[in-house]
């Protein structure tokens, strides 16, 4: 029994020992743990966001829109006083009844990722003057003028359809700097058109479908591509490249866009064929604008200028100014001016210059709007 309890008390101090050790070791540890606590600050680590995409999303709209106008010309043969006038004395009456009819389907997929939209639209429209007077000797037309005013009736009742598409891709629609990159593509165009080809005496129309080699079928057709980063609500920067596809005449245009705060500036260039027979090309005006707002957009200046680079020379300068109600505006432009003789008086100059223009001065008082009978009464 001695021998046991002899053997065990080395066992019990070694057991000692080894929980004071730990004890120690884990004080030291704990000691760390503040003083990295305090020497170092506290990472907060954000919890990763989930973006929602939107599904596949279609809605199809229709609208119909009919209007009718009157017009009513009196003839001014013989009015000198006010009390000449005769509401009897009608020279025509005219009258255009329209009905345009659209239809227009709309397809999106992920929100602004992928959209796409189609619509057709009937445009006819009926002009007529139902009553010309012929009594030259009170004012009424020659038999010349009123076939003229008929034949121009007919040319502006017409009857169209038209198909209008748009389509548009963002591929970086969820990357925030990047959400308005895009490539976009539309197109017009008229799928049956009347051309009035006869005359006053005996009305004719031809009527034309589709073709796509006709630039008076195909009115629009154009691929854009835009390069934008928007680095917040104030800074961002865009670079658009747009170019007009057969059968219209070839164009290409760029246009750079910059904002600041308080600033936006632009410039847009680019080149077009002078027509569809032959390959001679020609520059397009340089625009440049520039607009500097301050004061919760209360003073405003707006500069432009354009500068033609295919004969070299300044094209146009516009300066404006306006605080409130009050506006100051200066232009030059590339015009013949004028000389003054004591003998002839103001002359035009044989030659064009870049010269001062105009310069402006105007005031306008701050609108009111006045709502009576439950907003159904506007004064302003």
């Amino acid at each position: 029994g001695q021998a046991d309890a002899a053997g065990s008390a080395p066992s019990a101090l070694a057991l000692s020992d080894t929980v004071q050790t730990e004890n120690a070791g884990s004080a030291d540890a704990k000691d760390d743990m503040q003083f990295f606590e305090k020497a170092l600050p506290s990472l907060t680590i954000p919890s990763p966001s989930i973006t929602s995409i939107p599904g596949f999303d279609y809605k199809l709209t229709y609208s119909l829109k009919p209007s009718f106008t009157s017009q009513l010309a009196y003839s001014s043969t013989g009015l000198n006083r006010s009390e000449d006038f005769k509401w009897d004395a009608v020279r025509s009456s005219m009258y255009t009844f329209k009905t345009p009819l659209s239809i227009e389907s709309a397809a999106s997929y992920g929100g602004g990722f992928f959209s796409f939209t189609n619509g057709v639209s009937y445009n006819p429209v009926i002009q007529r003057h139902p009553y010309i007077s012929t009594d030259t000797a009170k004012g009424g037309y020659t038999s010349q003028a009123a076939d003229s005013l008929k034949v121009a009736d007919l040319k502006a009742s017409m009857q169209e359809i038209v198909n209008t598409n748009a389509l548009s891709i963002k591929p970086f629609y969820y990357i925030g700097m990047f959400k308005n990159t895009s490539l976009t593509y539309n197109s017009t165009i008229k799928l049956l058109r009347s051309e009035f080809i006869g005359d006053a005496d005996n009305p004719l129309w031809e009527y034309h479908g589709p073709d796509f080699t006709d630039k008076d079928s195909v009115t629009a057709h154009q691929l854009a591509f835009t390069y934008a980063m928007n680095e917040g609500e104030r800074f961002s920067q865009s670079l658009s490249l747009s170019m007009t596809l057969p059968p219209q005449i070839d164009e290409y245009t760029g246009t750079l866009s910059l904002a600041f705060p308080y600033t936006t500036f632009s410039l847009t260039t680019g080149f077009k064929k002078k027509n569809a027979v032959n390959d001679e090309w020609e520059r397009k005006l340089v625009q440049q604008t520039c607009t500097l707002s301050l004061f919760n957009n209360t003073l405003k200046f707006t500069q432009s200028y354009n500068y033609d680079w295919n004969k070299y020379r300044h094209d146009a300068l516009r300066l404006s100014l306006s605080w409130r109600g009050l506006q100051a505006s200066y232009a030059m432009s590339y015009t013949k001016g004028y000389s003054f003789s004591s003998t002839h008086g103001w002359q035009p100059r044989s030659e064009e210059v870049f010269l001062p223009y105009s310069i402006s001065f105007a005031y306008t008082l701050p609108q009111n709007t006045f709502y009576f009978w439950k907003n159904r009464i506007k004064i302003s």
